[in-house]
């Protein structure tokens, strides 16, 4: 159904007739993210320190201000140092989702980390506790301090799934957080598909072409991007 109707009239060389301009597919869903606490604005629910052989950490959310430019995001901090890796799980809680058999789900976080190192970006779809993709997972080399985008596509469901398992962990003995080190997670996006969008959440300042909101509570919830435009204008003749 038409999302407008706006009635004006015309001339049509004997007389004024009404032109009815239509506009179709406004507010249409285009994506979602299914990442239900991608920043930490308001708490560090869904997330988890993993320590690394030996270490000990805490984990926090910090007020700075992150990579989005907001107040708020993940941080966890190492107290003890670490012989080989540790760092951050994003839990099943953070993502549920409706996984078919075949299903393919895209990745992203904004990394942070205290030294220039190599991290582990990964993940994979899980029924309950249960693997059902592979792992997808990717190294990238940090320079210390600097807010670094990471994406992954993680591998389709061999059966359906119901929820996604990620993490980044500095990788393996050459890189492992000695006291005081610490990783920070931002901008956090789950989606559909193979294709990452750009990080939106329901803070996006709205465009021209697309308009942004919380499906739930702010920050707390997933978001979603939606068309502000609509379709292709129609002009119809009444007579």
């Amino acid at each position: 159904m038409p999302e407008a109707l706006l009635e004006v009239l015309e001339w049509n060389g004997t007389a004024l007739v009404p032109l009815t301009i239509m506009e179709e597919g406004a507010n249409t869903l285009l994506s979602t993210n299914l990442n239900t606490n991608p920043s930490g604005d308001v708490n560090t629910d869904g997330y988890a320190r993993v320590t690394g052989t030996g270490g000990a950490a805490t984990l926090s959310r910090q007020s700075g201000t992150g990579a989005d430019g907001k107040a708020g995001f993940i941080r966890a901090t190492w107290t003890t140092a670490s012989t080989s890796g540790g760092g951050i799980n994003v839990l099943p809680s953070l993502a549920p989702d409706t996984v078919p058999v075949g299903g393919v789900r895209t990745i992203q976080h904004r990394v942070r980390t205290s030294k220039a190192c190599t991290i582990s970006f990964g993940g994979y779809i899980r029924a309950a506790s249960t693997a059902v993709s592979a792992v997808g997972q990717t190294k990238f080399t940090l320079a210390a301090n600097t807010w670094t985008p990471v994406t992954q596509v993680l591998p389709a469901a061999t059966s359906a799934g119901d929820n996604i398992y990620l993490y980044a962990y500095f990788d393996g003995a050459a890189n492992a957080p000695g006291v005081g080190d610490f990783i920070d997670l931002d901008m956090g996006m789950v989606q559909e598909g193979s294709v990452a969008d750009p990080y939106y959440d329901g803070d996006t300042p709205d465009t021209i072409t697309d308009k942004f909101e919380w499906v739930g509570l702010t920050g707390q919830s997933r978001s979603v991007r939606r068309d502000a435009r609509g379709g292709a204008l129609q002009a119809v003749i009444v007579t």
